[in-house]
C-alpha cells in the first residue's frame, strides 16, 4: 500500500526540544518521518512540513501529548513548555488536522507489556532510554533518538487505537 491510500497518524511530543512524527502504518515498511523541534524548526513549521507529505484528502489523525508542569520545574521553562504546547494545538487547528490530547500515562500504559516501568519508579533519564529502546524494537530501520522516540510512539499509539 502506498501513502496515497494510507491513513496517516501524527504523534507530537510538545516542547522546545520535542518532536513530531508522521506514520503511515499500512504502507510498505510502515513509512515513518520525524521532525525535531528547534529554534530553526518550530512546532508549527514541523506540522506544516508534515502536511506537505500528506496526500490530498488523506485521512489523518494526530495525537498531542497532554502535558503539565513538573514539580521543581522553573517558571521560565514551564512558560516556554506551555507556549510550545499551545503552538502545537494552534497549528493543528489552523491546518485542520483533527487531534486528541493524550496523557503520558494513557499512551505509555500499553508499553508496560514491553517492560516500560513508570517514570516515577526510575527517573526521567532511564524512562526516556526505555522509550527509545521500545521505539527501536518497533522501528529498527529508522533513526530513533531520545528526542524523537516519544513522538514516534505517540503516532504508533494513535495507529493502534484505530
Amino acid at each position: 500500500m502506498d501513502t496515497h491510500s494510507a491513513r496517516a497518524y501524527i504523534g507530537i511530543d510538545p516542547g522546545a526540544s520535542g518532536a513530531a512524527a508522521l506514520l503511515f502504518p499500512g504502507s510498505a515498511g510502515r513509512q515513518l518521518h520525524c521532525w525535531r523541534f528547534s529554534p530553526a524548526l518550530t512546532p508549527a513549521g514541523a506540522l506544516l512540513a508534515i502536511t506537505e507529505l500528506l496526500p490530498e484528502n488523506a485521512p489523518v489523525e494526530a495525537v498531542l501529548e497532554k502535558v503539565s508542569a513538573f514539580p521543581g520545574q522553573g517558571l521560565a521553562s514551564t512558560f516556554k513548555f506551555g507556549c510550545a504546547f499551545g503552538e502545537c494545538a494552534c497549528a493543528l487547528a489552523a491546518l485542520r488536522i483533527p487531534y486528541r490530547l493524550v496523557t503520558p500515562g494513557t499512551w505509555q500504559r500499553p508499553l508496560r507489556a514491553e517492560g516500560l516501568a513508570p517514570r516515577s519508579s526510575q527517573g526521567t533519564a532511564q524512562h526516556k532510554r526505555q522509550l527509545k529502546a521500545i521505539a527501536l524494537r518497533r522501528y529498527p530501520n529508522h533513526p530513533i533518538t531520545l528526542a524523537n522516540a516519544d513522538a514516534i510512539l505517540l503516532a504508533d499509539y494513535a495507529a493502534a487505537q484505530n
